[in-house]
């Protein structure tokens, strides 16, 4: 049978628990003098006032000699127990919202689609770097609306050429922490070249605005432009030594491939 306490014992008492620097590590009182002892001191020494089981003695001890782990590692937490003066409010571990971790900390944007759109990822730590969770959602700004738009769950939309400044801000039992992200949007150029002197597509995405042109220098080693998807222009023949350019008059992602050398694909995305 568990027992029961009334009352822990004075704080003078508690500075006299014989069995807590010898499990914890830890002196009697901490380095504000508080006591550590969370038992009260007639039951920590088998006295009759306040019994308490054995049972629930070695639990307290053990709990304890987890928390001088904690200490001793960098910790900052304050014990509290049942029956000594909280209420049984368990474990406060004394975290703090320091910084705010926003990812990608750049974002480089079209102003059309595709590639018009980011989503930030927002992580919140506290004064140790650890992670902390079950704060709330971040609120969003900007300094530039006119460059892109933030949504409440951290979308970019950009908007115009130029760059802007988005910044998150999370609040949380009096602290406040920030962070930011820079964004540069960018209108689509009319015109993109690719090289292909080997066995590959340099480079292997280009960007153009719709009715935009694209044109593909082939080396001494010969091969086709041959496109995989719907909307697309009329694919290039096999040509050796020469270029050959399409256009493009619809927007989306269009793929192509060599049809003569498997693994050679690109992309042209026309915003």
């Amino acid at each position: 049978m568990v027992g029961s306490h009334s009352s822990c014992a004075e704080p003078g008492e508690r500075g006299q628990c014989a069995g807590w620097p010898a499990v914890t590590g830890l002196p009697a009182t901490g380095t504000d003098g508080s006591p550590h002892c969370p038992i009260p001191l007639a039951s920590a020494q088998g006295g009759k006032d306040h019994p308490i089981s054995i049972v629930k003695w070695e639990q307290s001890l053990l709990e304890e000699a987890d928390h001088a782990q904690a200490i001793r590692n960098g910790g900052n937490a304050t014990h509290r127990r049942d029956g000594c003066g909280d209420g049984g409010s368990g474990i406060d571990q004394g975290q703090v919202l320091t910084t705010l971790e926003v990812s990608p900390p750049t974002a480089a944007l079209f102003t059309v689609a595709p590639g018009n759109t980011a989503v930030l990822t927002i992580v919140a730590k506290d004064q140790r770097g650890e992670v902390m969770t079950g704060l709330g959602s971040p609120r969003f700004s900007n300094d530039n609306s006119a460059v892109a738009s933030v949504s409440l769950d951290g979308t970019i939309t950009a908007a115009g050429a130029g760059t802007a400044r988005v910044t998150a801000s999370l609040t949380a039992d009096g602290a406040t922490a920030t962070g930011t992200t820079t964004v540069s949007a960018q209108v689509a150029p009319a015109a993109a070249s690719v090289n292909a002197p080997e066995l590959a597509f340099q480079p292997q995405s280009v960007d153009v605005s719709m009715g935009g042109t694209v044109t593909w220098f082939i080396g001494d080693i010969h091969h086709t432009v041959t496109f995989t998807s719907p909307g697309s222009p009329a694919s290039v023949p096999e040509i050796r030594n020469a270029s050959a350019a399409r256009a493009f008059p619809n927007q989306g992602t269009f793929a192509y491939q060599c049809s003569i050398h498997p693994g050679m694909h690109g992309s042209v995305k026309v915003h």
